[in-house]
């Protein structure tokens, strides 16, 4: 122990004497920590740290599959045969959005809630902090009038007040009476601030209604039951219920995700794999802040040969020494470390601002991205990584310096020939790593440029999108101001009692009619087996990416006249009033707000959104990954390029008698120039070909993120070559121009 306080006591002081290089070892440190740790800490949040939801790692969120992959809701079929005969389940839960105006205020709220079976909290683990859960015989058809409001409902509405347990809540015009308070932060599902009971007899429905796609399950698994156990027994079931019911399930299946990958809207799993990218990008900058730290600490040890020379010959062991020089580059990293936490508790805020990442319930947990035990732990655990890669090899390096006498003639002949070897690794090493970030930063880059430039196929500025209930536009298409390739749009006549039409998208046409005439055809809806009447096509259009279901990939679309459905839809959701305007839009929500309430004061409406912005958010994912991507490919490129300049600044330096020697003999300048910039690029032209390599293999992790953007797209790969290249001559030209005015006779004295 106090060997290693000498060490500690030695090691400052050197890092003391020289501020300089300390100052640069620490910073290069915290940036790649500091990166590390911001990463990590939205990891942790994501995926890692603990929910309000009981043993949530044991919890599953269900979805009926159309052909196999095509995400929809629950089924009451579905429910009650799973509840029934899932083995896999020790208990499950239903659960259907609802969207409730709160009145007996001066201005109607509009409320998210949730319709749930009295197992649905149950199975979650919930506990209220006050009242309790919904019991079992309020949740029969025609059950009791009750409801639970979510924490923040219950600070905002009734201020906190303990005595809330029995109070009434008007909901749609139906008193409610409040039988508990959920914990904060819960808002599961929906994102919901009041349940009730669901109150619905299943059997009692017909079988259009218990076909329905519309409610969200829940289940806990039992214990030493796997996920994909149980997702093989749904699927099971769900083929039992294709035999039983084939004119409405034919085609179907069944599976269950994670809850909490259901909770990050992360369905495909798109989200983990991002993190997972950035994960490996950050990586990749700490690799080049080690290198950079380790060229800074070989660079350094070759200038102390002399002392460790003169230690060794006075009798010091070698792994005496290597201790000594390992714990002042772990000191480093220890200083490194402290900035790099501070750095990720600075920028913490404002990455889950601009995490892509939209929870569909516990925002509150799921977006805090706080520095906690494990983000220390693991920053710690980076640290001391970080010390012992950059310290590693200096230290054996000069460790194995040899005898005192042999060490000062080889610094008397300056030619240190010994210690660029390692320093060239080193360099060879960062550039690679550069070019393997900057390869995948350039992919999703291209990626999300062509996504911007996609031809949405309709004309979305001077959009404006209102939320409001019962609110409809039938001139829908025309105020989007969608293309007609054929006949015409929907019109005002369009109602009950006039012929049923419709105007579908070319690729439905590409599908259902390929080389044929559309106007004319007739098209017709099928919900749980029941066909609705025949519509005539009246229109075609352009191919509209108004939302995120379809701005990737080409799905079919048709637009329907409201007022002409029979089918009435399976949940009452907010429908969403479309107008265009040529004036400033932010007046507009007041206006449309006036006239709703000349109709209907106590109808709420929402808040007014450009639809350039909410088509911003469908992309703001991408955005994310590209921005963030591009920043540390940049890092890492600027971190190459000084690392490649300390070493040629260091050779051309170590080189000073060499070099006049040269001159001294004829050489010129452009010679001099000429030989230092080779032996730069030399290197950078090695660690440019392992880089694309290196690329080559990773970059296929990217295949599915990417959109029309091949991963081993040569335009990509060359442009990094040319950026490389460029930085590296830069690089380089600086200390070489350096060389090229050095003395002849100067140095030669000094020799």
């Amino acid at each position: 122990m106090d060997d290693l306080f000498q060490d500690l006591r030695y090691g400052w002081r050197t890092l003391r004497a020289r501020p300089g290089f300390a100052a640069v070892a620490v910073l290069t440190l915290a940036l790649g920590v500091g990166a590390n740790t911001a990463i990590f800490s939205a990891v942790n949040a994501l995926l890692l740290r603990p929910l309000p939801v009981e043993d949530v790692d044991r919890v599953v969120f269900g979805m009926a599959l159309r052909e196999g992959f095509d995400p929809f809701g629950t089924s009451f079929l579905d429910y009650a045969l799973y509840r029934d005969e899932a083995r896999s389940f020790a208990s499950s839960g239903l659960a259907t959005q609802r969207q409730l105006n709160l009145r007996g205020q001066a201005e109607p709220e509009h409320l998210n809630g949730a319709a749930v079976t009295a197992s649905y909290l149950g199975t979650l683990g919930v506990k209220p902090v006050l009242g309790r859960l919904f019991a079992d015989d309020e949740d029969r058809a025609g059950g009791p009038a009750v409801a639970l409001v979510s924490h923040e409902l219950w600070q905002r509405r009734f201020s906190g007040d303990r005595g809330v347990i029995g109070r009434t809540l008007d909901l749609d015009g139906r008193p409610h009476v409040v039988v508990g308070v959920l914990p904060a932060g819960f808002d599961v599902p929906y994102s919901a601030e009041v349940w009730v009971p669901m109150q619905v007899s299943f059997d009692a429905l017909p079988l259009a209604d218990r076909a329905a796609t519309a409610h969200d399950l829940v289940a806990r698994l039992r214990p030493g039951v796997r996920l994909d156990q149980a997702d093989a027994e749904l699927k099971r079931l769900a083929r039992r219920l294709e035999v039983e019911h084939p004119q409405i399930r034919r085609g179907w299946s069944y599976g269950i995700v994670p809850l909490r990958q259901q909770l990050l809207a992360d369905l495909d799993g798109r989200a983990k794999r991002s993190l997972g990218v950035l994960g490996v990008a950050v990586g990749f900058v700490l690799l080049i802040c080690c290198a950079n730290v380790a060229s800074l600490l070989l660079a350094r040890g070759l200038a102390r040969e002399g002392e460790i020379a003169i230690r060794r010959s006075l009798g010091a062991a070698r792994g005496r020494l290597v201790r000594q020089l390992l714990t002042e580059s772990l000191l480093l990293a220890f200083l490194g470390g402290a900035a790099g936490v501070l750095l990720a508790y600075w920028t913490g805020p404002a990455l889950a601002a601009l995490s892509p990442i939209q929870p569909s319930g516990l925002g509150a947990y799921l977006t805090d991205f706080r520095i906690d035990g494990r983000v220390l732990s693991f920053s710690l655990a980076v640290t001391v990584v970080s010390g012992a890669l950059s310290g590693l090899l200096p230290a054996l390096k000069v460790a194995r310096s040899a005898q005192l006498i042999s060490v000062l003639k080889q610094r008397d002949q300056r030619t240190a020939s010994g210690g660029r070897r390692p320093l060239a690794a080193l360099v060879v090493a960062e550039v690679a790593v550069a070019a393997t970030l900057l390869v995948g930063g350039g992919l999703v880059v291209c990626s999300f440029q062509r996504l911007q430039r996609i031809d949405l196929g309709f004309r979305p500025d001077g959009l404006v999108m209102i939320t409001a209930l019962r609110l409809v536009s039938p001139g829908y298409p025309a105020a989007i101001g969608v293309s007609v390739v054929a006949g015409r749009l929907l019109e005002e006549t369009d109602r009950v009692g006039s012929l049923p039409v419709a105007v579908v998208s070319e690729e439905l046409v590409r599908q259902a009619w390929p080389g044929e005439e559309a106007i004319g055809k007739r098209v017709r809806r099928v919900r749980a087996g029941e066909p609705g009447p025949w519509m005539t096509v009246v229109g075609v259009v352009r191919d509209v990416k108004e939302d995120r279901f379809n701005f990737r990939v080409l799905r079919p679309v048709w637009y329907l006249p409201l007022a002409q459905q029979a089918f009435a839809p399976p949940v009452r959701l907010p429908l969403e009033l479309v107008v265009r305007t040529t004036g400033d839009p932010g007046g507009l929500a007041a206006a449309v707000r006036t006239a709703v309430h000349a109709v209907d004061r106590d109808q709420p409406v929402g808040t007014a959104m450009r639809l350039r912005e909410q088509l911003a958010d469908v992309l703001i994912g991408e955005r994310f990954s590209a921005v963030l991507i591009a920043a540390l490919a940049a890092a890492g490129l600027l971190l190459a390029a000084l690392g490649l300049y300390g070493v040629m600044a260091y050779a051309v330096g170590r080189r000073t008698g060499e070099i006049g020697l040269r001159m001294a003999l004829g050489a010129r300048p452009r010679d001099v120039l000429r030989l230092v910039v080779v032996q730069g690029l030399g290197l950078v032209a090695a660690g440019l070909l392992l880089g694309v390599a290196g690329a080559w293999a990773l970059t296929r992790l990217l295949a599915t993120s990417l959109y029309e953007v091949s991963p081993t797209d040569p335009a990509t790969f060359a442009a990094v070559a040319v950026v490389l290249t460029a930085a590296a001559l830069l690089a380089c030209w600086i200390p070489a121009r350096r060389a090229t005015r050095i003395d002849p006779m100067a140095a030669l004295r000094c020799e």
